[in-house]
């Protein structure tokens, strides 16, 4: 059983994190139960998506089965890597993975025949044993118009005029009293095509990954960038909308951080507004007014936005689940960790904005079209 989320940025690439259980299935009274309960039995593994391109057509909407979505389990061995390598985007938002899922999306009669290869379904190798199942991908909160009077760049202003993307910044990550670690700030760019990636400089240590405002050198095979500072950059979300009031012009953000690189704040996420309070917005007013300082990240409700890392979650409900069990039943399971334990402390936390160093050219927040 799994469970991930993905993002797609404007260019077309695709990131993600998430998590699997793997287990047996549990038979009460002769009943498959339902594999949800795999929670409670064993650790979650966590998953990781690269950038990646070309998996889904924009044409057809179906899964390309020669170049399939892949989920990292190991960095070092892409032979056990979890493939979505079938499936069609019905109704240009979901991928069934069944065919009563598949009927309801259609409205189709129960004696209607299913094409089974619109169904989504995934393949994994782990030690020359052979795994496969269903899935099922919704995709909400698609991405909208980038108003121009707002989402100001190079190539939609006239000649003399001020222009802000991209836009290279500090985020700031906090974490809850319970981790006890340091802030970790790391540094990223809203590029002139709406989507974000990091700017981290070279010699970056755990807690500070902030930039020196490089540009784009080479893009890898892997999806990831070498900027102009010869350091890797990796693509982590992408805007939204634009947000138009009196003293509010925003941009929505939403971000995945997916990758070792991040250390502490691997797997962190934030703007993705699936759930109430969950959205993300980026102030530019004060920008857009020529003052090169004071913007601000908040949610729509202009609280302070709240990240949240769901594989440290699940971590830490296996943690607590196997601390209430009884000593006879916990020679059943497997015991956390302290690194396990370690991390669940680090399930949810806050995060903040500043402009990047203005005293760095590169790094400059208004720039003039010449």
């Amino acid at each position: 059983m799994g469970a991930f989320f993905l993002l797609s940025d404007r260019q077309g690439y695709t990131i993600g994190d998430g998590q699997q259980w793997k287990g047996a299935a549990t038979i009460t009274n002769g009943l498959v139960v339902a594999p949800i309960t795999l929670i409670t039995k064993v650790k979650p593994i966590k998953l990781q998506v690269d950038a990646q391109k070309d998996w889904l057509d924009p044409i057809n909407m179906q899964v390309n089965t020669n170049k399939p979505l892949r989920f990292k389990i190991s960095e070092n061995n892409s032979a056990e890597d979890l493939l979505i390598y079938q499936g069609k985007l019905i109704n240009r938002n979901t991928i069934p993975g069944t065919t009563n899922f598949y009927k309801q999306l259609i409205k189709a009669k129960d004696t209607d025949t299913v094409d089974t290869t619109h169904l989504g379904l995934w393949k994994q190798s782990i030690s020359s044993t052979n795994y496969n199942g269903t899935v099922d991908i919704v995709k909400i909160n698609p991405s909208s118009y980038l108003a121009k009077d707002i989402f100001k760049t190079r190539n939609n202003v006239a000649s003399n005029q001020q222009y802000i993307f991209p836009l290279y910044a500090t985020l700031t990550f906090r974490f809850s009293n319970e981790a006890n670690l340091a802030p970790v700030d790391l540094g990223i760019v809203i590029d002139e095509n709406g989507d974000i990636r990091t700017d981290i400089k070279a010699n970056s240590t755990a807690t500070d990954m902030s930039g020196i405002c490089g540009s784009v050198k080479t893009v890898n095979s892997d999806g990831s960038i070498t900027d102009s500072n010869d350091q890797k950059q990796f693509r982590i979300g992408t805007t939204g909308a634009t947000l138009f009031s009196t003293n509010d012009k925003s941009i929505s953000v939403r971000a995945i951080l997916s990758n070792p690189k991040f250390g502490n704040i691997n797997g962190v996420m934030f703007g993705l507004n699936v759930t109430a309070g969950t959205g993300a917005k980026i102030n530019i007013n004060n920008l857009l007014a020529g003052q090169a300082t004071g913007i601000n990240l908040t949610n729509f409700s202009n609280n302070t936005v709240t990240w949240s890392n769901t594989y440290a979650y699940f971590v830490d409900v296996y943690n607590r689940l196997y601390d209430d069990l009884t000593t006879e039943e916990k020679n059943k399971y497997v015991a956390p960790t302290a690194e396990e334990r370690e991390l669940a402390k680090r399930f949810s936390g806050s995060v903040s904005i500043k402009i990047a160093d203005q005293s760095i050219p590169a790094c400059k927040a208004i720039k003039v079209k010449s």
